[in-house]
């Protein structure tokens, strides 16, 4: 087969070559670029409200500029987390009770909120950025996920969710550049395990995509080598269990689950599994409509599954802006994949099951501090909570095309779609509608 058709020949001799890392640090710089534009322009705006939780997301930066590391409880507001302002106190949402790693822009800059949004975005993209240019020929599936407008409104104000996304697609990167490089060994062990520590850090179930290092397996020759590929994975586990030992005493949303509830339903799920199991499939294919969740008396399930398509739960995007960008994601995947993908089932098995495994994880967490029942539809489960696995799923795409005949054709079409996309989220944000 020809180089044309992207054989695995081809993608080998690339994997050695000047060619695709020109191509990936191009990619990287006009991510970065496009991503900072349009979102300085969005935080200048400050037209929307659309940031989820920004309130105890801010509060909790405050509480850890002044030195308060582990989250309080206060007599006055029981169960609630609260920020000591000069005396004051004040209760802010418990799902805000992250490490101070998940706000590190914030701390590293100082400033007011708008200070802080532009901090986190700049840090936040750049390492997304360094994510597209590690990864490679694999670019397409960190490059596709980045450019998803739900992805691109997270790394805008000052949330955990940009610290998630950002590492958790910079992790997933590393693997995969080890998967491409020629030799493979324990400096890279050392590398994975630092960033699997960040990983343990940022969220719970965050965990379970240091368990994407085991797609290496093939490469480490020697038997050292292939145990301590746990090591990433070990270590992940550990730092999220010292982070977690410090603030398991507090309920996510106590007003749904007590301490004490939590602990029930943790027991009852471990007596009966299979209603749990059965949980899982209905959260994944019940409408969200029938849900009867509500903030401020409107139903919100619906609208947080639309988030996927356009772009945030309480803002939406027009369809105008949006289509492009998500054709322009469809295209990078499906002619990605015929670029370079993943050899054989044993590979593909391990993204496939660490998807499975963080969905699973994601209802169950849900349903214990969120729901507060051990079975049925996971209530509250929110697109956003799964932009760090969309990488994955990208990877499974099958080969579907035998090559690009004409790659700068395609390249220019991607970029202009984004572009287009993007110049529309600016434009939605700077013009006055009314």
């Amino acid at each position: 087969m020809s180089a044309r058709h992207g054989s695995t020949k081809h993608s080998e001799q690339d994997s050695t070559g000047k060619t695709v890392p020109r191509f990936s640090a191009i990619s990287a710089i006009l991510y970065w670029l496009l991503t900072v534009v349009t979102g300085l322009t969005v935080i200048s705006a400050g037209k929307y409200s659309y940031q989820n939780d920004s309130t105890a997301h801010w509060l909790r930066v405050e509480q850890l500029r002044s030195g308060t590391i582990v989250p309080q409880l206060s007599p006055d507001f029981p169960e609630w987390v609260v920020k000591n302002d000069n005396g004051t106190i004040i209760p802010f949402n418990n799902t805000a009770v992250n490490s101070p790693f998940a706000y590190l822009p914030s701390l590293i800059i100082r400033g007011d909120y708008k200070t802080s949004s532009i901090a986190t975005l700049l840090i936040t993209s750049g390492v997304i950025a360094l994510a597209i240019y590690l990864a490679r020929e694999f670019r397409y599936a960190i490059l596709a996920t980045a450019i998803l407008p739900m992805t691109f409104f997270s790394l805008t104000f000052p949330t955990a969710d940009a610290m998630i996304n950002s590492v958790s697609l910079l992790f997933i990167a590393v693997v995969l550049c080890c998967y491409q490089s020629a030799r493979f060994g324990w400096l890279h062990i050392v590398i994975l395990s630092v960033l699997a520590a960040m990983l343990g850090q940022v969220k719970i179930t965050c965990i379970l995509i240091a368990f994407f290092v085991l797609v290496l397996l093939g490469k480490a020759k020697r038997m050292p080598l292939k145990v301590a590929l746990f090591l990433p994975i070990v270590t992940a586990i550990a730092s999220m269990a010292m982070w977690n030992r410090k603030v398991s005493h507090i309920a996510t949303a106590p007003s749904h689950a007590s301490i004490e509830q939590i602990s029930q339903l943790k027991s009852q799920m471990i007596s009966d599994p299979f209603s749990l199991i059965g949980s899982w499939f209905q959260t994944f294919f019940e409408p969200l409509t029938v849900d009867t969740e509500k903030i401020n008396g409107r139903l919100v399930n619906s609208s947080r599954n639309l988030q996927f398509f356009t772009g945030t739960e309480a803002v939406q995007l027009a369809n105008a802006v949006v289509i492009p960008v998500l054709l322009a994601i469809a295209i990078l995947v499906i002619v990605g994949a015929s670029e370079r993908h993943l050899q054989g089932w044993k590979e593909l098995t391990v993204p496939a099951l660490v998807s499975c495994a963080y969905f699973a994880a994601t209802c169950t967490a849900m349903l214990i501090a969120w729901a507060g029942k051990s079975s049925g539809y996971a209530s509250g489960i929110q697109n956003r909570y799964f932009v760090p696995i969309l990488p994955l799923l990208f990877l499974l795409v099958p080969r579907l095309v035998s090559g690009v005949r004409n790659r700068t054709v395609y390249v220019a079409t991607v970029i202009a779609l984004t572009v287009f996309s993007y110049f529309g989220i600016a434009i939605s944000f700077l013009v006055d509608w009314k």
